[in-house]
């Protein structure tokens, strides 16, 4: 499903006819640029290589009262730090905290020196009246579910919510504000390897199946919203395949406030005592992009009756997708959506998690037929649909409504 304007570093920009070409965007982000590059990030990237001169505004640190702006890795990506008016502002009432809301919006504004054409915003906590600030189109971007306390405000003052998921969607469902879906996004890293192999896996599929079979997973192993209890069986009733796991798992990243700690603990005590598991810890994401791709098998785990979003949704599923694989995962409701093609995931029908064991062992004894070069193909071709830069594509279609 590749485009024919792909590029050698396996993007395929959005090209001159976008309407976000040549325009001024000031792009909200609750991470900061210099570390893990999540959706905000790659989208930026876009952005600037597809014409648009970006501001990245990253959230407030001690740089001063005048906001800095500073070059970004692209000639038209920049990154704007400043520090907040006022550190108690949360704790005003809410009029003289929109106040100061609007006030600061106005002091970075002043700092770029002229008005931007879109502010898109990611951030749920910040300028959550996105019309402080001047421009022709507001765009919010969820991606996880928001505080029922500041949807109104953000509905009232968004040109329209985007999200990846309709859960996270829905709670905006009774405010009128335009909803658009809009799947995760999978990056040039992993575009430019799924390209590089997609021609044809057949021949290295059957050199992996010969061996003993390698599972990876990747994702913080201290997060609470595991399913520990599923992870441990998978684990521990397969002790002939070998386990990958890549994501922070020592105590000094855990959160110790947290009621969750003696679980977490328990969890991790057990990876650590099993001959079949492999302890990678934090590993650099290129790094980690090239290792996955020598798995049989890659694995998702989550309660999603517990996770924040309801298990709605995964942006790792799109990078397990890009490398053929078979995955194995709890339900994710995204991947029942009209249109998306059906058996992309090995999943159960339901938010439960007691069969997904079982269903393990099931793809394990049928990953042949799971990994024929048809099916193989069929996953890779579903992530190169999904890429940023076609996301920034539907994301420009819809602005271009908005505007009329």
């Amino acid at each position: 499903m590749a485009s024919p304007d792909i590029t050698r570093d396996g993007s395929d920009p959005i090209g001159r006819a976008s309407i976000f070409s040549g325009r001024r965007i000031l792009m909200i982000s609750p991470q900061a640029w210099n570390g893990l590059k999540l959706s905000k990030h790659h989208y930026a990237v876009e952005l600037a290589n597809g014409g648009s001169e970006v501001f990245f505004l990253n959230p407030p640190s001690q740089s001063g009262f005048r906001p800095r702006i500073s070059r970004g890795p692209s000639p038209h990506l920049w990154i704007v730090d400043y520090s907040q008016v006022s550190r108690g502002a949360r704790f005003l009432p809410a009029a003289a905290n929109a106040g100061v809301d609007n006030l600061q919006a106005r002091i970075i504004q002043r700092a770029l020196q002229f008005p931007v054409d879109v502010v898109w915003s990611f951030d749920p906590a910040r300028f959550t009246t996105l019309t402080h600030f001047d421009a022709k189109l507001h765009l919010f971007h969820a991606v996880d579910r928001v505080d029922p306390g500041v949807v109104e405000q953000i509905a009232a003052s968004a040109s329209a919510v985007m999200s990846v998921s309709d859960v996270i969607l829905d709670v905006f469902a009774s405010t009128g504000v335009p909803r658009f879906f809009v799947h995760h996004g999978l990056s040039r890293e992993y575009a430019a390897l799924a390209r590089r192999q997609s021609p044809s896996v057949t021949e290295a599929t059957e050199g992996r199946l010969l061996r003993p079979h390698r599972v990876g997973y990747v994702g913080n192993l201290l997060n609470p919203d595991i399913d520990h209890s599923a992870f441990c069986r998978i684990v521990g009733e397969n002790p002939e395949i070998d386990f990958h796991l890549w994501g922070p798992y020592e105590y000094a990243a855990l959160n110790w406030k947290s009621q969750d700690v003696p679980a977490v603990r328990t969890f991790v005590s057990f990876l650590t005592q099993q001959k079949n598991v492999v302890l990678h810890g934090l590993t650099p994401p290129s790094e980690v992009a090239t290792k996955i791709f020598d798995m049989d098998v890659l694995l998702v785990c989550y309660d999603p009756r517990r996770e924040r979003n309801l298990g709605s949704n995964n942006h790792k599923v799109l990078e397990y997708l890009s490398t053929g694989r078979p995955v194995v995962s709890n339900h994710i409701s995204t991947y029942v959506r009209p249109g998306v093609p059906e058996g992309l995931l090995c999943m159960p029908e339901t938010l439960h998690n007691e069969e997904l064991p079982e269903l393990f062992q099931r793809v394990i004894s049928t990953l042949d037929a799971l990994s024929t070069d048809e099916m193989q193909q069929r996953r890779i071709r579903f992530a190169l649909a999904n890429t940023y830069s076609q996301q920034l594509r539907t994301i420009d279609s819809l602005s271009a409504r908005l505007l009329r």
